[in-house]
C-alpha cells in the first residue's frame, strides 16, 4: 500500500505563491463590488490556497499523486506530453 504514502507535496516556491494568492483573493473580496461570486467563491479559494501553504500538503495534488501511482503499479504509462490524455501501455 505504498501509493497511499503522505509526502509534502508543496513545494517552498509553490507555497510561497499560494501565500500570495490567497491573499489577493481575499483582497478582491474586501476591495470589489458585493456580489455573490465575490463573497462566497473567491474567500474560500483564498482560505484553500493560503492553508495548503501552511499545512505544505495539497489534498487534490495527492488525489492525482495516488491515481498515478495506482496506474504505473498495474503497468500503464500516463505521460504528461500526451495531448490527446490517453493512457498508453508500457
Amino acid at each position: 500500500m505504498k501509493y497511499f504514502e503522505l509526502t509534502e507535496n508543496v513545494s517552498d516556491v509553490e507555497s510561497v505563491f499560494r501565500v500570495l494568492l490567497g491573499i489577493g483573493l481575499l483582497g478582491v473580496t474586501l476591495l470589489g463590488p458585493l456580489s455573490i461570486m465575490y463573497s462566497t467563491i473567491f474567500p474560500m479559494l483564498g482560505a484553500y490556497f493560503i492553508l495548503t501553504a501552511i499545512m505544505k500538503w495539497d489534498p487534490i495534488g495527492y488525489v492525482i499523486q495516488v491515481i498515478l501511482r495506482t496506474l504505473s503499479q498495474i503497468g500503464l504509462k500516463v505521460t504528461a506530453r500526451d495531448s490527446t490524455h490517453r493512457i498508453k501501455p508500457i
